[in-house]
């Protein structure tokens, strides 16, 4: 409703002389309810945080939107650099990587300390194929933050994998369950290492552990579970079927 509108249905204002002195509170409050709902009151640095929580929501939901609402954000605030973190990831998830290389490259500028920043670049170089530099960033990401250094070895692990070295990938997957025995992650992933080298019996005991916690997409984990105890069931079977060979070393 605007405001004529609004004070136009309230004659009694103008008429009655003591009503007509509620009229700058009436005024005020009305003024101070389009300022909320419309986001007038809120400063520039209230703004870029709602801009922002509001692209996070769309990570998980919506990728090309979630690209298109931080690419905005930098376009409203090119002095903000911090952006380019996020604008990284969504680049990356989408296949972008030279323009992820670009943002994370212009973050870790500003922000040299920030030590996130080194693992979504670890990340964008994997997908590169350019291991070395790689794990080179999570290496400086897990020096800089030695006190939260899974993420990081979750990725280095998974630049092993990409290179082809499976054994030095389980080593790391291990050892970050061992500074966190329920990093559900790490659980998913060595169970699928497992599986990749034909281990499936660790691969069971892997997400059988993985099961014991509250996990939103368990009944996904249950049945993957169920198709390697069937893929191990199967092998061991043609094993048995398979005919003896004649011992000839009589």
């Amino acid at each position: 409703m605007c405001l004529c509108a609004f004070v136009a249905k309230m004659p009694i204002i103008c008429i009655n002389k003591h009503l007509s002195d509620l009229f700058p509170m009436v005024l005020g409050a009305f003024l101070l309810v389009a300022c909320v709902t419309t986001g007038g009151c809120q400063t520039k640095e209230e703004k870029y945080d709602a801009q922002l929580a509001a692209c996070a929501e769309k990570v998980y939901k919506e990728r090309p939107a979630e690209l298109k609402c931080f690419e905005e954000m930098i376009k409203s605030y090119p002095e903000n650099l911090f952006v380019h973190i996020f604008l990284a990831r969504a680049y990356r998830e989408s296949g972008q990587l030279d323009k992820a290389q670009k943002s994370i490259d212009i973050f870790n500028a500003a922000y040299p300390k920030y030590a996130a920043g080194y693992t979504v670049q670890c990340e964008i170089l994997r997908d590169k194929k350019e291991f070395i530099d790689a794990l080179f960033a999570c290496t400086k990401a897990m020096s800089l933050d030695p006190e939260n250094k899974v993420d990081p070895m979750m990725v280095t692990a998974s630049v092993h994998e990409a290179e082809g070295n499976l054994k030095r990938a389980e080593f790391v997957y291990l050892s970050a369950l061992k500074i966190d025995p329920q990093n559900q992650f790490a659980l998913v992933s060595l169970g699928r290492l497992y599986e990749t080298q034909g281990e499936l019996d660790k691969a069971i005991e892997t997400y059988e552990t993985l099961l014991k916690q509250d996990l939103d997409l368990k009944g996904k984990v249950e049945e993957g579970l169920k198709k390697v105890k069937q893929k191990r069931d199967e092998m061991r079977k043609e094993n048995e079927s398979e005919p003896q060979k004649p011992n000839r070393s009589n």
